[in-house]
């Protein structure tokens, strides 16, 4: 059997089956198809769901906006620079977190 090798760091897949740890970032290129197949038989999805996994996408997306949003207002007051319409956006995105159970 063909054992693959990264042309990286030299890890050999077979290596990552015995330890689960990868030699260096381009293993993951090296590796994809066999990663992302191994992903799928030891846990129920291949991609991330994040901590909140019963959130849409949607609801992530709104969520992560929020926080950015928190954070800008944030720095524009301690620099002194409000910005027109940001607490607005807020209060609007807080709204709509809430109607969706997530606030």
């Amino acid at each position: 059997m063909y054992d693959k090798v990264c042309k990286s760091c030299g890890t050999r897949y077979s290596e990552f089956l015995k330890t689960s740890m990868l030699g260096c970032p381009d293993c993951y290129k090296a590796f994809n198809s066999e990663i992302i197949s191994a992903l799928g038989k030891f846990q129920h999805d291949t991609f991330h769901t994040g901590k909140n996994p019963n959130f849409s996408e949607e609801d992530n997306d709104l969520l992560y906006k929020y926080k950015i949003l928190l954070k800008d207002e944030e720095i524009a007051k301690s620099q002194g620079t409000e910005k027109i319409g940001l607490s607005e956006e807020i209060r609007r995105l807080a709204e709509e977190l809430k109607a969706r159970g997530i606030m």
